[in-house]
């Protein structure tokens, strides 16, 4: 029976002194994890939230996020991925994350490709998500917020990042193309996914998700910046 237990003030770990009770909308057994996934909602902009998860087995460490401006204001974010389950880019991965927690942007967009193989070996992920948790999480317990996006590492499962991240089904696809706005009109922030093709299994979702771009763009006129996260890059890199 998982709850948040939230305010703008900072309670420590006693969940009773948080008069806000948010309880999860949606929950899932995926890949071995059971998950929860709770939304707020009408969080004022730029400000620190705190909360704790109670739940029966007890409460968890106190944690926080900063929400992000509604006016044109400065602010950092990092973008990249590859960190794959060994190697090289595993270890990268790990001293990438340690970096966040010591940056604190206001997001990270993740683009692609969190592990090795299909994305559907259930230890690489409880890997990942530990070492995400763990690593970028701040010395006072600030969560710096994720953004997904869908890599060719992730095929195992076109649903993958919906079932973990709750990322949105937009035009009730659960394949992870969305978009953000930060700044009021400031910034836009367009997760792609480049795997869906036309031709293939997703070839309707490929035409959906055009036809959606087109859409965003033509509706984003007045916003400032515009950027789109993707993984497959647009000047191919192998032979095929």
């Amino acid at each position: 029976t998982p709850v948040i237990k939230w305010d703008t003030e900072d309670h420590g770990r006693n969940a009773a002194a948080y008069p806000n009770t948010l309880a999860p909308y949606r929950n899932n057994t995926f890949l071995d994890m059971h998950t929860h996934f709770a939304k707020f909602t009408g969080l004022a902009p730029n400000s620190m939230v705190y909360f704790v998860i109670s739940d029966s087995n007890g409460v968890s460490q106190r944690f926080s996020f900063l929400t992000a401006p509604d006016t044109p204001q400065p602010f950092t974010y990092i973008t990249g991925g590859d960190t794959k389950s060994s190697g090289d880019a595993y270890a990268a991965g790990q001293f990438s994350n340690k970096m966040v927690a010591k940056l604190r942007p206001l997001f990270v967009m993740f683009t692609g490709d969190y592990n090795s193989g299909d994305g559907t070996n259930a230890g690489s992920w409880k890997d990942w998500l530990t070492n995400w948790s763990t690593q970028t999480t701040t010395e006072d317990g600030r969560l710096i917020p994720h953004i997904a996006v869908h890599g060719n590492h992730e095929n195992g499962d076109y649903e993958m990042l919906y079932n973990l991240f709750d990322t949105p089904a937009t035009n009730g696809d659960p394949y992870s193309y969305y978009s953000l706005t930060f700044g009021g009109h400031f910034l836009k922030v367009i997760s792609l996914n480049s795997e869906l093709q036309n031709g293939d299994t997703w070839a309707g979702a490929f035409l959906r998700q055009n036809n959606w771009l087109a859409s965003e763009l033509a509706d984003s006129a007045d916003i400032q910046f515009k950027i789109a996260g993707y993984h497959k890059p647009l000047r191919p890199h192998t032979s095929g």
